[in-house]
């Protein structure tokens, strides 16, 4: 995972290729949690 850039409430991360925006607040929704974890999932997938 390599960070590529801050925006004004979020980080722009890299994970082979593929881009993740995470937002930089305290609390993150659920479903916005789950969404990172998932996409980190499949592009980690076949690391493995």
């Amino acid at each position: 995972m390599t960070f590529v850039r801050e925006g004004g409430n979020h980080e722009i991360w890299s994970i082979r290729g593929h881009r993740l925006v995470i937002p930089r607040h305290r609390e993150i929704n659920e479903y916005t949690a789950h969404s990172i974890l998932n996409m980190v999932k499949e592009v980690t997938r076949d690391e493995k």
